[in-house]
């Protein structure tokens, strides 16, 4: 992420997940080996810290009803992104 007035590279990140239900997106945040290496050396540091941190994060989830959806993919093939979902 750049910094809109100077150019400058950002400390920021995002990321952006589609799950076709909850008990998907819980399932891959109990198993899924990057998340997991991620949380573990987060609580890691936190508790190093004695949970004295200044770090804000926050997690958005939105539940879009199904007939509130339209993807359109071009020149993809028919499996591509949430198509097959």
């Amino acid at each position: 992420m750049l910094d809109t007035t100077t150019g400058e590279p950002l400390e920021k990140s995002f990321g952006l997940a589609h799950f076709d239900e909850l008990a998907h997106l819980e399932a891959w945040a109990k198993t899924h080996p990057t998340h997991l290496a991620i949380f573990g050396g987060f609580m890691r540091d936190v508790r190093t810290l004695e949970f004295q941190i200044a770090l804000r994060l926050y997690h958005e989830v939105s539940v879009i009803p199904a007939d509130a959806q339209c993807f359109e993919y071009i020149n993809c093939h028919p499996g591509s992104g949430l198509l097959g979902s």
